[in-house]
């Protein structure tokens, strides 16, 4: 679901702009086809609720399990890397349930942008991320770290738009809390691409770390 052209840069911990074009094909799993044109999806409209209190940030602690209560969702999250060419990797196919948090970013609660990747469609299959468009703001997220710390994130905004056009900056650039990126691909399947076209980003804020 994600896409080979998503190319990692330096940003504020050392890593910038992840050229993150989006989600891909058959499992969003992937593929070395460019993207298609702009025109091919307008972006979606994005909602957003009040912006949750301040939270001190947490300290650094790689994450092990994701769970989105109102999608039942509880996944296992795998570190993803960079590809030799690269391109960020992506969780295996042949895992459904299985998330990856990018390890160039902040890991989710410390201060900074982190990004965690999944696919919504596997080998033809629905996997973890299938209705993460379904989120709406004032949702809650939560991921279980390394030290047994509990992050909790509050949904703010939800955006589905075009992969060629995928908001780079907002997504991996520098933040003033701890906030989160949950990313999937969405939108129409284009065929002759292999791919659907849109990308889905779910945006939240650490609104809780224990």
């Amino acid at each position: 679901m994600f896409p080979r052209q998503y190319r990692a840069g330096r940003h504020a911990l050392g890593v910038t702009a992840v050229a993150l074009f989006a989600v891909t094909a058959a499992g969003c799993g992937g593929g070395a086809k460019k993207a298609p044109p702009a025109q091919v999806a307008q972006p979606a409209p994005s909602q957003s609720s009040g912006t949750p209190a301040p939270v001190k940030p947490l300290s650094r602690s790689v994450p092990s399990r994701l769970r989105i209560p109102k999608l039942h969702v509880d996944s296992p999250i795998m570190k993803l890397g960079l590809n030799a060419d690269r391109t960020i990797q992506v969780p295996p196919l042949s895992r459904p349930n299985q998330t990856g948090w990018w390890d160039g970013g902040p890991t989710p609660g410390e201060k900074g942008a982190s990004v965690i990747l999944g696919h919504n469609i596997g080998n033809g299959r629905p996997s973890v991320f299938e209705k993460l468009g379904t989120l709406k703001p004032g949702d809650r997220v939560e991921v279980t770290r390394g030290n047994g710390s509990v992050a909790t994130f509050e949904i703010t905004k939800l955006e589905q738009i075009a992969k060629s056009r995928f908001p780079t900056e907002k997504v991996y650039g520098k933040l003033s809390y701890p906030g989160i990126r949950l990313i999937t691909c969405g939108g129409q399947f284009d065929a002759s691409w292999g791919h659907h076209v849109d990308n889905i980003i779910v945006y939240g804020r650490l609104v809780n770390g224990s």
